[in-house]
C-alpha cells in the first residue's frame, strides 16, 4: 500500500527542479519538509538565463551538513543554509530516491495540456 502525502506518520523531505508548463525561461525550486500538516513547501522561481527547451543542461544538487544549492549549468540558482538545511539534516533517512517525472498539467497544476504540444519527451543523458 502506498503512503499518501503528506503522511501523519512518514516525515517528508522532497527538493525538487521543475520546468512547469511551456515556459522555457524559467523554472521552479521547492524544499518541501515536515511532518502531516506542518509541512513546508519552500517554493521559488529562477529565471534560467537560457532557453531550457533546447539543447540539455546540467541540473545539479549539492547537499552538504551546512547548504542545500541548486545549480543549473554550473550556475547557483538558489541555495538553502540555517534552518531549512538543519531540519533536512535531521530528518534525512538513510537512503535517497533519484526521480524523473514529465507531470502532466491541469487548470490546478501548470496548465492544461494542449494537444498540440504531444508527445513530450524528457531526455536524461547521465545520472
Amino acid at each position: 500500500m502506498e503512503t499518501e502525502f503528506p503522511s501523519e506518520t512518514v516525515y517528508w523531505n522532497e527538493l525538487d527542479f521543475e520546468k512547469i508548463t511551456d515556459n522555457c525561461n524559467s523554472f521552479a525550486t521547492n524544499a518541501h519538509f515536515g511532518l502531516g500538516a506542518d509541512k513546508t513547501d519552500q517554493f521559488i522561481w529562477v529565471d534560467a538565463q537560457s532557453n531550457l527547451c533546447e539543447d540539455f543542461h546540467l541540473y545539479t544538487f549539492e547537499w552538504t551538513p551546512n547548504r542545500i544549492t541548486w545549480l543549473l549549468d554550473g550556475k547557483k540558482a538558489r541555495e538553502e543554509t540555517g534552518n531549512t538545511i538543519q531540519v533536512f539534516v535531521d530528518n534525512a533517512g538513510e537512503s535517497m530516491d533519484i526521480r524523473f517525472n514529465v507531470w502532466v498539467g491541469n487548470a490546478d497544476f501548470g496548465k492544461t495540456i494542449e494537444d498540440s504540444v504531444l508527445p513530450v519527451h524528457r531526455i536524461i543523458d547521465w545520472v
